[in-house]
């Protein structure tokens, strides 16, 4: 038995016990405290099935604040099964259908929803690390006049009058909420926190890797907190505020495309173009809905491929890979493996041309050591 963490008197051990036969069982955990007294846990029941799924796999992993703390209580979904994360932020959801680009929901009061992909393959556990935000900032106005909320990084939201409807597309009026999060893709912490994939499906239809130059959550609800969206042929403006390691070449684009995501198919779509404000420091543009929205750019790419190890030189099925620029100024785009093949390897992980990166391997709270690439790839190696 490893102890793992200890927070104050508490003391969290990790240890794994083998059962022979398949079939019901009984756990009890005893220990003796310095003093010699024995005490125990309460009795856990756990089944034990090895028989090998004929279409299914597992979907675990781990679920930490902006911190880099872990999340509790955090409802994780895939497709029709649902688990919620423990108090160290871990889940495990078993029984999910075996396919490529499966998308998971992440969501919790009061937190912004994010999402991730995934592989899921046949009789494997698939690991994936995410991040979630609290909500930034929360509004009031009124429907009828409309008006703008604004919070002190300079993200904001503009609706106009009359411009809200309910689920039934009737128009609502009355005080409406606007809460607004705004993500800063330079922070590691917060890069964890991107919706989906860092791909993206442009108005011709092509899918692309893209990076970021803010991304913002925006939501709007009645007082009782049934969402409220914009009325067909009406707009809102937002405006994403640019870190300032991206202010410069921010200000080198007279125009940036805007992308949503689209949780129905956990891709991002482009949608439009904004300009960048220098006196505010953001990039300004037009919305038909609310949702997540990104200021992003295609970058060229070269593409990583490789494969995942143990200590001992065993592949290892299952694993997330993850590239991410390095540097301040480079944090803004990231992607990966989400689930390494049965002899652990991966294919062709899209990176940008030009810049350094780093990456990493991790399954069930193992990380390998976070390597540098030596240098930067040319458009289309590998």
């Amino acid at each position: 038995m490893t102890l793992i963490k200890q927070t104050g008197t508490s003391f969290y051990y990790n240890d794994m016990v083998s059962f022979t036969p398949d079939g019901s069982h009984k756990i009890r955990i005893y220990a003796n405290d310095t003093a010699g007294n024995m005490n125990q846990s309460q009795t856990q029941f756990l089944t034990v099935d090895t028989t090998q799924p004929t279409n299914y796999g597992v979907v675990m992993g781990k679920v930490t604040d902006l911190a880099n703390n872990p999340m509790s209580n955090v409802k994780v979904s895939v497709g029709d099964q649902n688990s919620t994360t423990n108090d160290q932020g871990w889940f495990s959801i078993s029984n999910v259908a075996a396919e490529s680009k499966e998308l998971i929901t992440f969501s919790k009061n009061g937190s912004v929803t994010t999402y991730k992909v995934t592989d899921v393959q046949v009789g494997t556990a698939s690991f994936i690390e995410t991040a979630i935000s609290n909500v930034g900032a929360t509004a009031s106005l009124k429907a009828e006049t409309g008006g703008t909320a604004t919070t002190l990084d300079n993200s904001s939201v503009t609706i106009g009058a009359n411009s809200l409807v309910n689920s039934q597309n009737s128009t609502f009026t009355g005080n409406a909420v606007v809460s607004i999060t705004a993500f800063d893709p330079s922070d590691e912490n917060q890069l964890n926190a991107f919706p989906g994939e860092f791909m993206g499906v442009s108005a011709q239809n092509q899918t692309s890797p893209i990076k970021s130059f803010g991304f913002m959550d925006v939501s709007v609800a009645d007082q009782n907190g049934h969402e409220l969206q914009l009325a067909s042929g009406r707009s809102a403006q937002i405006s994403i505020p640019v870190p300032t390691s991206m202010l410069s070449a921010a200000g080198g684009l007279e125009t940036c495309p805007m992308w949503y995501f689209n949780p129905r198919t956990g891709t991002w779509q482009e949608q439009g173009y904004g300009t960048y404000s220098p006196s505010l420091g953001c990039f300004v543009g037009n919305v038909s809905h609310f949702s997540t929205w990104n200021f992003d750019i295609l970058y060229p790419a070269a593409y990583v491929s490789g494969r995942v190890v143990d200590s001992n030189g065993n592949p290892v099925e299952g694993a997330e890979v993850k590239c991410w620029g390095r540097g301040w100024c480079q944090q803004r785009w990231a992607s990966g493996e989400t689930s390494t093949s049965i002899n652990g390897t991966f294919r062709r992980i899209p990176v940008e041309v030009g810049v350094l990166f780093k990456y990493k391997a991790l399954k069930g709270g193992h990380n390998s050591t976070v390597l540098d690439i030596p240098r930067s790839l040319t458009q289309g190696e590998e």
